[in-house]
């Protein structure tokens, strides 16, 4: 029998965030006829997925973008060897980015069907499945056993200790959050990073049969496809949505510090950094509760290598490391085998790792951790020969931490953003959604309502 959760033994730092991830009130639904302009800060995807949502809809928009382009990190740069992206070399489609995507009138790039296969390494090698045959009746015993948890999971930790086997979670769960939270399971918000089954986890006993028949689970995790990119790389998206927008976007302007003098019943939505948004509050109480908001450094490195340098490699779309394999490296992205076009040259391989910019490489200067990496593509791939050509990328304020702490920090943010500030929201990659596909989703439902 279904147990609905009681709101005493799961509070609400613990619930799914809202579906739409706007932060404080939801935008008005009388917008057309308050005539009010929505100023958005911060010209990165989200605001300019939220600018697209408000524009094709006809609301007044201005986007204030600090630097002279738009994207953020969201780039693609040439090189004599083949494009290099600047953060995403793809993204998840849904039903919504599809709907963006045709209006804008781009195409999709479709992943090479020939090269599908992603590896977890385990013992140095590249495996499909890290799991023998007794790991997995193992790994599957436990995870279709009924459960019923005496405290709420506030951690994936908490998620894998009841739900997977320790060998499953080491091998298959970690890794693969590492490769997008880039953070362990410890340090992970069960219900952040997987709001759906955290929804439905309280209400049954077995989880598996949860995830069966609960219609709505079923209707959030429903996709139109799987990974794509655009023939000219990530920068092609952003150049579609800079050529619908462009009459609104106003660039070299810090618009943190040019909303004040702006109409009482206009709107504003900040989408940069919280550690940005932070300045726009001041002494307000709202100011301290985003600096906390952690970000985890990141580095990224793209080198070009010679094919027949790769002594041990296996075409796929790449692979993810777990942490006993004793690599820096969180995972690596084979982009020529993934798209087309990602090399100037047939015989060229493209390869970005994906890292952590931690204490063993915060003091490395840029030469000194292209050399680590490459290392550890010797040790991985059996590279025998100098790359022929790499790019470094650091992030300091690389990736927002989905933590609990974060978790019970976005109640609080939106709730005084609500009593203190009604004409201001916040949306970006910390608010509830870090992928491109989520902030596509949750741009398109915070303006749904809208007349």
């Amino acid at each position: 029998m279904a147990i609905l959760p009681n709101p005493l033994v799961y509070p609400i730092y613990l619930m799914p965030p809202p579906a739409h991830s706007l932060l404080g009130t939801a935008l008005p639904a009388d917008l057309h006829r308050s005539r009010a302009t929505v100023h958005i800060v911060g010209g990165g995807i989200s605001g300019l997925m939220l600018a697209y949502q408000l524009h094709r809809r006809s609301i007044p928009i201005i986007l204030y973008e600090r630097s002279e382009r738009v994207g953020g990190w969201l780039s693609t740069r040439q090189s004599p060897y083949g494009i290099i992206e600047g953060a995403a070399n793809g993204l998840m489609r849904c039903i919504e980015l599809d709907a963006m995507v045709a209006d804008l009138g781009l195409a999709y790039q479709m992943p090479l069907a020939t090269n599908t296969k992603r590896y977890v390494v385990r013992g140095g090698q590249l495996r499909r499945m890290p799991l023998g045959i007794s790991e997995i009746l193992q790994a599957a015993a436990r995870f279709l056993l009924p459960h019923r948890p005496t405290k709420p999971l506030a951690t994936l930790r908490d998620f894998v200790d009841t739900y997977l086997s320790p060998v499953a979670a080491l091998q298959l769960l970690e890794p693969a959050m590492l490769g997008i939270d880039a953070a362990p399971l410890s340090e992970l918000s069960f219900s952040l990073v997987l709001p759906d089954l955290a929804r439905i986890q309280p209400r049954y006993a077995s989880l598996p049969w949860a995830m069966l028949v609960d219609s709505d689970y079923r209707r959030r995790r429903r996709t139109t496809g799987g990974t794509v990119s655009f023939a000219g790389g990530m920068q092609s998206l952003v150049d579609a949505l800079e050529r619908r927008l462009q009459a609104h976007i106003r660039y070299n302007t810090d618009g943190i510090n040019n909303l004040d003098n702006i109409a009482p019943h206009d709107v504003r939505v900040l989408c940069t950094p919280a550690y940005e948004s932070a300045r726009f509050f001041g002494q307000h109480p709202l100011a301290d509760l985003l600096r906390q908001v952690r970000y985890i450094p990141m580095l990224s490195a793209t080198f070009f290598v010679s094919q027949e340098t790769l002594k041990r490699f296996k075409a796929g779309f790449g692979c993810v490391i777990p942490r006993n394999e004793n690599y820096h490296t969180l995972g690596v992205l084979f982009n020529h085998c993934i798209f087309e076009g990602r090399v100037a040259q047939p015989n060229l391989a493209s390869l970005t790792c994906i890292a952590q910019d931690s204490a063993a490489t915060q003091h490395l200067d840029e030469a000194s951790i292209l050399d680590l990496l490459t290392n550890e593509l010797e040790r991985l791939l059996g590279l025998d020969a100098p790359p022929l050509y790499s790019v470094l990328r650091r992030y300091h304020h690389g990736i927002p931490l989905y933590s609990p702490e974060l978790n019970g920090l976005l109640p609080q943010i939106s709730a005084q953003l609500q009593r203190d500030w009604a004409n201001v929201r916040l949306f970006g990659n910390y608010t509830g959604q870090i992928s491109i596909r989520g902030m596509g989703q949750s741009a398109a439902r915070a303006t749904e309502h809208i007349g």
